[in-house]
């Protein structure tokens, strides 16, 4: 408790820092503050028997991390890190924003997260050579299975790139895009439906169903290729119930995409 809260009082005051500095929208450092009460309500008492304050106290978790990934005022901007006029030949122009508030509020969850997480085995590193081996031939699927989807039914065309700015799309998309979208959506909402509906085949593809359908919604742009990704993204959580796995599905589609494919779409 006491690692946590301290983890968590400076990961507020690095977040009051970006606000001043105007990195971050005060709105969202206020949104990370009432996070960071719910989570201690709701990580104090994981498994309450009055399971309708734990259903509400999720929710606001959900609600609650929702407004600080997707809220930006009008006329504000995150960093600017990457203005590329285009990436390849063709190419739309790209522009690479740091978006703080997001990956605090990821970090935070996993402050107050991870040991429950842990003791579920979501986080787990230990393994048998033969689960090792089960777990990333579903992960290598996944990333193959979403990339051919998106060439041959959403006519995205393979093209090589490797422009001065990858390090910084790779650093950034992996701290603040894969490990922030998967600890909410996989960590908060997956989980949790699986505690909802159980571990049951049934159970299962209506969890994977529900947080596909939210990841999708989530994202701008192609709803169905991103419902494609959601879906291997949630499954091979569901099959390996690794947290690893699915950073390392999710992040090698992505990088795989960047230098392999058109992008942006």
């Amino acid at each position: 408790l006491y690692r946590s809260v301290g983890f968590s009082v400076a990961l507020l005051f690095v977040a009051t820092i970006c606000v001043w500095l105007q990195w971050m929208p005060l709105q969202n450092c206020l949104g990370l503050l009432l996070l960071a009460f719910v989570c201690v309500l709701y990580t104090r008492y994981p498994y309450c028997v009055y399971k309708l304050r734990n259903l509400l106290l999720w929710s606001s978790l959900v609600c609650i991390g929702f407004f600080i990934a997707l809220y930006r005022p009008e006329y504000f901007n995150y960093p600017l890190l990457i203005s590329s006029k285009y990436l390849h030949a063709g190419g739309k122009p790209f522009d690479l924003y740091l978006n703080l508030s997001k990956a605090f509020g990821a970090y935070l969850l996993l402050i107050w997260y991870w040991g429950i997480w842990s003791k579920q085995g979501a986080v787990d590193s230990l393994a048998a050579a033969s689960d090792w081996l089960r777990q990333w031939i579903s992960i290598l699927l996944a990333i193959a299975l979403v990339i051919a989807v998106a060439h041959w039914l959403f006519d995205i065309d393979f093209v090589f790139k490797w422009p001065r700015e990858i390090y910084y799309f790779l650093a950034v998309n992996l701290v603040v895009s894969v490990i922030a979208e998967e600890t909410f959506f996989r960590l908060i909402i997956q989980e949790k439906l699986l505690q909802i509906f159980g571990v049951s085949f049934t159970g299962q593809l209506i969890s994977i169903v529900i947080v596909s359908l939210i990841f999708a919604g989530a994202h701008a742009g192609n709803f169905a290729l991103f419902l494609v990704a959601g879906i291997a993204y949630s499954t091979v959580y569901a099959y390996t119930r690794k947290f690893w796995a699915v950073i390392v599905t999710h992040y090698g589609v992505n990088c795989v995409h960047f230098v392999f494919m058109q992008y942006p779409l």
